[in-house]
C-alpha cells in the first residue's frame, strides 16, 4: 500500500493560509522608510536618473521671451534580490498546528519592509563618508561643498551641521536648509519638518520638540516645529548622529526603487522531495529593491560632534 506523507489538499490549503498571513503581516508592519525616502515602484534592474537644473523665475517680458536650457546629471540606481526562508515540520501542518506556524510566517513577511527600513537608515548614517554612494553633484550626502548643479560650479553650500543636538544646533540646521539656493541664485524655499534621532538623543529631542517650557522657565519656541522620529538603528558608532529633514518634498535624500515588492515565495515541485527526504516544508519571502541618494538640499546631517 502506498501512503502520502501529506495530503495535497491539506498542503494547498496550508499555502493559501500562509500566503494570506504573509500579506496581512505586510500591511500591518510598522515601518518608517515611506516617511523618510522617495519610494519608486515598477523600476527596472538599472535605472538612470536625470537631475534637471532649476526652472527660471518669471521676469518682465520685454522683447523675446527668456529661455533657459535644462541640463541634467546622470545618477544610477541598481536593484538587488533579498530573500529569507524557514523550514517547517510537516506534522505541524498535517495536524493543523497553524497556530504555531502563523506567527513565524508573519515574521517572514515583516522582515522585507524592515530590511528596507534598515538600509534607508544606513544610507543616512553612512552619508558622511560616501561608503554607500555619492549625490548627483559628486559629494557625500552630508558635505560642506555642495553646489546646486552637478558640475561643481557655483557657490558652495553646506548641509553638514556641527555639534551635539541642542536648541542652538537645531535652529542653526533650520537656518541652513532655508537658505539653500538653486542654480539661478533664488532661494529654494525648502522648509524642514522632521527630526530623526537615535535612542541616545531621544530625551534631548523630546524636550526640544514636545516640552512647553525650558528648564529656565521660559517658553520653548521650538515646540512642535518638527515631528520626531526615533530609530533604534542610529546606534553604536552612529549613536550621536541626528538629521533634520524636509520630507514633504517630492524628491528626498534617499530613493528606494522597488522592482519586486516583498512577496510570498513558492517553488513548484519542492513539496514531494522535501517531504520525502526531510519531512519538511519550505516557506519564505523575497523582494528586489535598490537604493541611491536623491537631493542633498532636503536634509541636514550632524555627527553630533
Amino acid at each position: 500500500m502506498t501512503t502520502k506523507l501529506l495530503d495535497r489538499d491539506k498542503l494547498e490549503n496550508a499555502y493559501i493560509t500562509f500566503s494570506t498571513i504573509f500579506d496581512m503581516a505586510l500591511q500591518n508592519t510598522s515601518v518608517i522608510y515611506p516617511a523618510l525616502a522617495t519610494v519608486m515602484t515598477g523600476v527596472g534592474p538599472v535605472n538612470q536618473f536625470k537631475w534637471l537644473g532649476d526652472v527660471p523665475t518669471m521676469v518682465e517680458w520685454i522683447g523675446p521671451r527668456t529661455i533657459n536650457r535644462l541640463r541634467g546629471e546622470s545618477h544610477e540606481l541598481r536593484t538587488k534580490w533579498y530573500a529569507n526562508g524557514i523550514e517547517l515540520d510537516i506534522e505541524d501542518v498535517s495536524e493543523d498546528k497553524l497556530g504555531i506556524v502563523s506567527p513565524r510566517i508573519g515574521q517572514l513577511a515583516s522582515m522585507g519592509p524592515k530590511k528596507i527600513d534598515a538600509i534607508t537608515i544606513d544610507m543616512l548614517n553612512n552619508g558622511f563618508a560616501g561608503s554607500l554612494g555619492l549625490t548627483y553633484d559628486g559629494q557625500f550626502l552630508f558635505d560642506t561643498d555642495h553646489t546646486a548643479d552637478g558640475a561643481g560650479t557655483g557657490t558652495s553650500q553646506s548641509n553638514l551641521q556641527s555639534g551635539a543636538l541642542s536648541d542652538t544646533t537645531y535652529n542653526q540646521a533650520w537656518q541652513k536648509m532655508m537658505e539653500f539656493k538653486g542654480t539661478n541664485g533664488e532661494p529654494l524655499e525648502i522648509v524642514p519638518d522632521t527630526l530623526l534621532v537615535g535612542a541616545a538623543n531621544q530625551l534631548v529631542a523630546r524636550k526640544l520638540l514636545m516640552q512647553q517650557f525650558k528648564a529656565t522657565g521660559e517658553s520653548n519656541i521650538d515646540q512642535g516645529t518638527a515631528r520626531l522620529i526615533i530609530n533604534a538603528r542610529i546606534t553604536g558608532a552612529h549613536a550621536n548622529k541626528w538629521y533634520l529633514l524636509a520630507t514633504k518634498e517630492a524628491v528626498r535624500s534617499v530613493i528606494v526603487g522597488v522592482e519586486t515588492p516583498p512577496s510570498f515565495a513558492e517553488l513548484a515541485g519542492w513539496d514531494q522531495y522535501n517531504q520525502f527526504m526531510f519531512r519538511s516544508m519550505l516557506a519564505g519571502g523575497h523582494m528586489k529593491v535598490g537604493f541611491c541618494y536623491g537631493l542633498w538640499q532636503v536634509s541636514i546631517g550632524s555627527t553630533g560632534s
